[in-house]
This record gives structure tokens, C-alpha cells and sequence, in this order.
């Protein structure tokens, strides 16, 4: 019974599409920012990420989450009220 369970369970897993991740590297090169910057975020806790062994790795729907947060909105442009006349 259990080799059914772990051939199911493998099974699953194969057809699964593993998770992308991304190195600092290929994350620095989305962001158009240095590969310093990527790590400060990373230290600062601007960005989740993902340890490997001894590897950092980001998530793609971490990286989306913080692009969404970084979102600025326009401002309307605001109306001047006329100056009385004198």
C-alpha cells in the first residue's frame, strides 16, 4: 500500500511544475538596478527570498508582490481657485 501512496505521490510531483526561482543576479536585471541594491533590499526585508544550502533565491510571486507594493499613484492635478479682483 505505501509504494502506491509513493509512486502517486512521485507522480505528482513530476507533473507538477516545479516554483522559478531567481538568482540576485537575474532579479537585479528585472529591476534595472545593481546587484548591490538587490541585496540591500534583501537585508532591509523589502524582498522575500528563498535559502537554498547556501544560496539565496527569489520567488517570482514575491518579486510581483513587491513591484505591486512599489505602485505610485498620480496625483490630479489640483485646481486653483481665480483671485478675487480688486
Amino acid at each position: 500500500m505505501s509504494l502506491r501512496v509513493h509512486a502517486s505521490l512521485r507522480r505528482a510531483l513530476i507533473m507538477s511544475d516545479p516554483p522559478r526561482l531567481y538568482t540576485p543576479k537575474d532579479v537585479a536585471k528585472m529591476l534595472q538596478v545593481s546587484l548591490d541594491t538587490v541585496r540591500r533590499m534583501k537585508d532591509e526585508g523589502a524582498l522575500n527570498f528563498v535559502r537554498v544550502r547556501d544560496q539565496i533565491r527569489f520567488r517570482r510571486e514575491d518579486l510581483d508582490a513587491y513591484i505591486n507594493a512599489q505602485v505610485q499613484r498620480s496625483r490630479a492635478p489640483r485646481m486653483r481657485r481665480p483671485r478675487p479682483l480688486k
